[in-house]
């Protein structure tokens, strides 16, 4: 291994490493609770390291963000079924393996994406992402005669998009006391009362 590759692979390794205290520390204390030395000291590493890699406890946050909803795409992606219906129930089931641990860093991006919140840009780049894989799994519910073909396949990915967003919302405030993916599916299946031809 030449110096050039150990070097970058000391840095993905101490990015990693900084990043997982980050997450850990604000699901512990919170993330107005914890500072960037903070996050210095637990991970033991420089401070100067955690800013070369983190300008700010904010740019830790959109990465979370972005892992959190890609990772949760990512599963729902893998799972084998192939329908709507089944595609979804694997996303749901995802979103809800991977949330609650993370429910205070939840709360705190969904506060910063309020109106034109800090995170509001991110959340939206991250929307898209999601929107893309909610819209192919409704063509494939069309395709398939899952769904009815005349609704717009558009506006029912973003009513689903909508219910997601909702649903999250509510479950991180405490409105609704069942587990995230059980609230999910009971929403979406009212939702589908009106869409699916079954």
């Amino acid at each position: 291994m030449n110096t050039k590759t150990l070097k970058s692979s000391r840095a993905r390794e101490n990015r990693k490493k900084i990043f997982e205290t980050a997450v850990g520390q604000f699901n512990q204390h919170g993330y107005d609770g914890v500072t960037m030395d903070d996050i210095a000291v637990a991970a033991g590493v420089a401070r100067s390291s955690v800013f070369n890699h983190y300008p700010s406890k904010f740019d830790v946050l959109k990465e979370f963000f972005e892992k959190f909803t890609f990772g949760i795409i990512a599963e729902a992606k893998d799972s084998k079924s192939r329908r709507f219906k089944g595609r979804m129930k694997a996303f749901f089931t995802a979103a809800g393996k991977a949330a609650p641990p993370h429910k205070i860093i939840l709360a705190e991006i969904a506060a910063q994406a309020i109106g034109h919140g800090p995170m509001a840009a991110v959340e939206s780049q991250v929307d898209q992402h999601l929107m893309g894989f909610i819209l192919d799994a409704v063509s494939c519910g069309q395709s398939a005669g899952d769904l009815r073909a005349e609704i717009d396949k558009h506006f029912l990915a973003n009513l689903i998009l909508a219910l997601v967003t909702v649903t999250l919302h509510d479950w991180i405030n405490g409105v609704t006391k069942k587990r995230l993916e059980h609230e999910l599916q009971a929403r979406f299946e009212i939702l589908l009362m009106g869409a699916s031809t079954r």
